[in-house]
């Protein structure tokens, strides 16, 4: 902490700004992020959960719970997942509140058979799934974008402020965790063999 505060008050003199309160959120997003991950990104879960409450299932097939499940619930973390890799436990917490739904079509009483688990239901429909979307796989997606973002576009300011900190005499590639890396650099970690393994060096003539 005493670490932090040096860099910050060093920051703040550079710039002649003053620091703002980290406690709270900026753009919808908690400002800092401690270790109780789960605790502090678990506003996206209560948001969810709120979501799928107001609805009322008496009026809903199972079609048009597919409809909501796919284009608001599974949208609604989207945001976060940008810029966090959302941990395995809020992704299971999640994912198990849309399998219930999905299966009995309320949340109160948390009765019901559920045929079939929330993997199953993630596989294409030609393979006998319903097509839903991993969160897991959805959020390794997202930060995947933002780490190619840092490849394809160096000059970029995030890219610069980024390779300054964890990377300076390397590429994105060749970059390890480092000791004490905030918590968005550990998610840009984890998508580094995947992109990696799905890129191509294009000779050209330019």
């Amino acid at each position: 902490m005493l670490q932090y505060k040096c860099c910050t008050s060093t920051v703040t003199q550079s710039l002649r700004v003053t620091e703002g309160n980290t406690a709270g959120k900026y753009l919808g997003l908690p400002s800092l992020v401690g270790r109780r991950k789960k605790q502090i990104l678990g506003f996206l879960k209560d948001r969810i959960l709120a979501k799928v409450r107001s609805w009322n299932a008496k009026f809903l097939s199972r079609a048009g719970r597919e409809v909501l499940l796919k284009n608001v619930i599974q949208a609604m973390p989207s945001y976060a997942m940008m810029v966090f890799l959302l941990p395995l436990g809020i992704c299971k917490d999640i994912e198990t509140l849309m399998n219930e739904y999905w299966w009995t079509g309320t949340m109160e009483n948390g009765r019901g058979l559920r045929w079939r688990s929330w993997t199953g239901l993630t596989a294409p429909k030609a393979a006998g799934g319903m097509s839903f979307r991993s969160l897991r796989e959805m959020s390794l997606a997202l930060l995947g974008k933002q780490a190619w973002r840092l490849v394809t576009n160096p000059s970029s300011l995030v890219a610069q402020v980024y390779k300054a900190r964890y990377y300076p005499n390397c590429s994105y590639f060749d970059a390890i965790a480092c000791s004490n890396p905030s918590f968005i650099w550990r998610g840009l970690m984890e998508v580094q063999d995947v992109i990696q393994d799905g890129c191509r060096r294009s000779i050209g003539n330019e």
